[in-house]
Formats: structure tokens, C-alpha cells, sequence
């Protein structure tokens, strides 16, 4: 039992998971969350996108889906023709710049037939949330990844999306 587990099974618990057929992750890594879907909701179609291939490895090996290598700063190459009933983030909006995320979402929702869940650490102001108060830059390079923290509720207010925001 580790907090990554139970983030996973509080997601596949939402309302919305429970009225989809199909579901794609967008930075799926090895599918940790795709596979508690898959316990979880066995029903569901699963597909995944990472940039990682030795994620996308594991995945294919645990999880019964479809996987794609591919970068979220071209999604559609990395979607081709695939669209999902949900789509849904977890820890992924932070690695991405956040002038990139209106075209990113814009794309999510043109391949969504229902939802789009985030599942994101946000911030009014772009900075980073988490960690020690001297971790609190507008970004923070953190090993390979750079993290943004963006301001996702007012990305989605700014495209006109209508929302739900929890604390988790």
C-alpha cells in the first residue's frame, strides 16, 4: 500500500470512470494507473501515451491495452486516429510549459467524446506548490524534468471550460 496506489484507486472511484467505455492516459509512464483501472473497471478499453519506451514497456507487459511511445507536445502523432470517451493527466501538466497547455487541452477535448480529468498540482501563479518554501520559483528543474505548477484553472476559464476543482 503506498500513496501512488491509493491516488490510483481514488481515481478510477470518480463518477466519471464509471460512465465511460473507453479511457486513454496521457503520460501513462509503466501504467500504474491504467492497471488499477483494469482491476478495478475490467470492462474498460485502456490506451496510454509516454515519451518513456521502457515505461510504455512495462505497461504493455501489466496492463491489457494499447500503448503509444509519444511526445504531448505533438499529440497528434501520438493520438493518430484514437479517440477515447475520457482523457485524463496525473502528475504530467507540471513537466509541460505552460504556454503549451491551451493547444494541448484544445486537442484533448477535440478526441474526448465525455471528460477530460486532470488530476494536476496547480497554481494561481505558475510556481511550484510542493516542497520546501525555497523550492518556490516559477520553475524548478528537478533531475531531468523541468516543473511549471501552472495555473490550469485559469488555462481552463480562459478556454471556456466549465470544471470542477478538489483539493486532494
Amino acid at each position: 500500500d503506498t500513496v501512488a496506489k491509493r491516488r490510483s484507486a481514488w481515481l478510477s472511484d470518480l463518477p466519471p470512470f464509471q460512465e465511460v467505455r473507453s479511457v486513454l492516459e496521457l503520460g501513462c509512464g509503466a501504467g500504474r494507473n491504467l492497471f488499477v483501472l483494469q482491476q478495478r473497471l475490467p470492462g474498460l478499453a485502456l490506451y496510454g501515451v509516454d515519451i518513456n519506451p521502457e515505461g510504455i514497456a512495462h505497461a504493455r507487459h501489466y496492463v491489457k491495452g494499447e500503448f503509444t511511445v509519444g511526445n504531448l507536445y505533438d499529440l497528434e502523432s501520438a493520438l493518430g486516429d484514437r479517440f477515447v470517451d475520457l482523457i485524463f493527466t496525473m502528475g504530467v501538466l507540471i513537466h509541460l510549459h505552460p504556454d503549451t497547455l491551451p493547444g494541448l487541452i484544445q486537442g484533448m477535448q477535440r478526441r474526448a467524446r465525455k471528460y477530460l480529468v486532470f488530476v494536476e498540482q496547480v497554481s494561481p501563479r505558475n510556481e511550484v506548490v510542493k516542497g520546501p518554501a525555497r523550492w518556490r520559483p516559477t520553475r524548478r528543474i528537478t533531475g531531468n524534468y523541468i516543473q511549471w505548477s501552472p495555473n490550469l484553472p485559469g488555462i481552463l476559464d480562459r478556454l471556456g471550460f466549465r470544471y470542477h476543482l478538489s483539493d486532494l
